[in-house]
């Protein structure tokens, strides 16, 4: 501790004060002028303390320092304390990875970049980053220091704690680009449809092209489907003569083909449309157009399909509509369906034997006759001899069915009930058949003894 000795002297008017030190020696010597009652004087002595902030980037140099001084004038004296807060400090250095792409706005300015500024620890910023033309915001990027939202957010804000750097990331703008695509084959009967596909890059919705067959334009089209697809059967080279998307026009690039591929005729003939009971069974004969592979033949009844190419077909002794078809593959894979349908009809028949042998023997012995689609109301059968004499007559086609040789006529008169005589005799029958055609045979019978 310091220890100052004061002497005063004095005079009328003025007196001086002297500080000596310890050894005596003048340290401060202060001279007062003033008017003054005699025999008495005034001296004053104050107290101030001072408290600042002071940004230090050092933990350690962190608290509360105090300076202690003072100030003399005359025999007054203030003493101050000077209280010191070194608070920690945070720098932050901001930048763009792509000068001249963004502008970097800090609290609401502006600022120019790179940039640098001291925060004091905790302080929160706000950021916002704004993208120029033909450049994409990307991302903010910061080592220590979190962003919030996140850092795909063009505004977001983050809490300086550490010191750091805070760099806007951004990327070119891809061009704005339709491409259209696809290589389709198809049938020219085929119900499938060929596709061309168109897709969108760095565009904004809607999009509106115009694309081109063969170089002649189509009507515009606006969309909001990426990509999208034209669904065709017209066969050439798709291409695209605009595109813009909502906000400006963009590239047009590729193409597309369709090709159509003419598809076979599928063709057969029969020998007729109409079959008969008796005879159910044709030949069908492929005349298909085109570079056939494969054949595939479906009769419509029920029966397994066929597949060689000039098939031969029975059906069974049932009368009915059935529809013969044909499917007919090329080399390329296009195909083509034919069909047509045959009648399997009934038909009339009558078997009349030309003789008989009425001796008795069992063998041969009645006259009886076979027949198929005979309306049975309609028969007449009248038997003459040689002189044009009626010798036997029936209307009743039961009576001359052949059944077990138990049915018939016995060669006896149908009047006298007498044998007749061996020899020829002429018979003429009458009927329609079951379609109500009249027919009328004649034809000579032997009775033979």
């Amino acid at each position: 501790m310091i220890v100052y000795a004061v002497e005063f002297f004095e005079d009328l008017a003025n007196f001086d004060c002297t500080i000596l030190d310890a050894t005596g020696r003048k340290k401060y010597i202060f001279v007062w002028k003033m008017s003054m009652t005699p025999g008495s004087f005034t001296y004053n002595n104050t107290y101030d303390t001072i408290f600042t902030d002071s940004m230090v980037f050092n933990t350690a140099d962190t608290g509360l320092f105090t300076t202690s001084g003072f100030a003399i004038d005359g025999c007054d004296t203030t003493f101050t304390d000077s209280v010191v807060h070194q608070k920690l400090g945070v720098r932050i250095n901001y930048n763009i990875n792509n000068p001249g792409t963004a502008t970097f706005t800090i609290d609401g300015t502006v600022q120019a970049m790179p940039y640098s500024q001291n925060y004091w620890s905790g302080e929160a910023i706000n950021i916002q980053a704004g993208i120029q033309p033909n450049w994409l915001f990307s991302q903010w990027k910061s080592y220590n220091n979190t962003i919030l939202p996140n850092i795909n957010s063009t505004t977001a804000s983050f809490v300086a704690t550490l010191s750091d750097s805070c760099v806007l990331y951004t990327y070119p703008k891809p061009p704005l680009q339709a491409f259209i695509s696809g290589n389709d084959t198809i049938c020219s009967n085929g119900d499938v449809l060929a596709q061309v596909l168109i897709s969108f890059s760095a565009a904004v919705e809607p999009y509106t092209f115009v694309s081109a067959i063969n170089g002649i334009n189509q009507p515009s089209i606006t969309t909001t489907v990426n990509p999208y697809v034209i669904n065709t059967s017209e066969g050439g080279t798709y291409t695209l003569s605009s595109f813009a998307d909502a906000s400006e026009v963009g590239w047009v690039s590729g193409s597309g083909i369709v090709t159509v591929q003419q598809a076979p005729t599928a063709l057969f003939t029969t020998a007729a449309d109409t079959l008969t009971i008796l005879h159910p069974s044709l030949q069908l004969n492929d005349v298909s157009i085109g570079n056939i592979s494969s054949w595939n033949w479906s009769f419509g009844d029920n029966t397994t399909n066929d597949f060689n190419q000039h098939p031969y077909h029975s059906y069974k002794d049932s009368l009915g509509i059935y529809q013969i078809s044909l499917i007919v593959t090329d080399n390329l894979g296009c195909s083509d369906t034919t069909s047509k349908q045959l009648w399997i009809a009934d038909e009339y028949w009558m078997y009349i034997p030309n003789s008989f042998t009425p001796d008795h023997d069992g063998v041969n012995d009645l006259f009886c006759l076979v027949h198929h689609g005979i309306r049975a109301n309609t028969f007449h059968f009248n038997l003459f001899d040689r002189f044009s004499n009626l010798v036997y007559t029936t209307e009743k086609i039961a009576e001359l069915e052949c059944f077990l040789n138990a049915n018939g006529w016995d060669g006896t008169h149908f009047k006298t009930g007498n044998d007749l005589p061996m020899g020829t005799y002429i018979y003429e029958v009458y009927y329609q058949d079951f379609q109500g055609w009249k027919h009328q045979d004649m034809g000579h019978l032997f009775i033979v003894r």
